[in-house]
């Protein structure tokens, strides 16, 4: 079953990168793989492998996309928020 869009999952870095060099991962549940589009947030000791939870931006059949959590995004959460 897909993840819905906000909801925070885990992933697993991939080794592939994106075209301009950001972070790829996959989903754990469903094994669908995509970027993460702010992957200047990622740690810099993050290592392909690692797993780590990702919030969904979008998920389809054989796509999905994520965010790395941020500060402001885990703030957000504490208060109630969605995203």
């Amino acid at each position: 079953m897909l993840p819905r869009v906000g909801e925070m999952v885990e992933a697993e870095l991939l080794e592939e990168k994106t075209k301009k060099g950001g972070w790829k991962a996959r989903h754990i549940a469903t094994g669908i793989s995509g970027p993460i589009q702010n992957s200047a947030d990622v740690p810099a000791d993050a290592k392909p492998g690692d797993r780590v939870q990702l919030i969904v931006q979008y998920a389809r059949p054989n796509e999905i996309a994520f965010r790395y959590p941020t500060q402001q995004d885990i703030e957000k959460r504490q208060k109630g928020g969605k995203k």
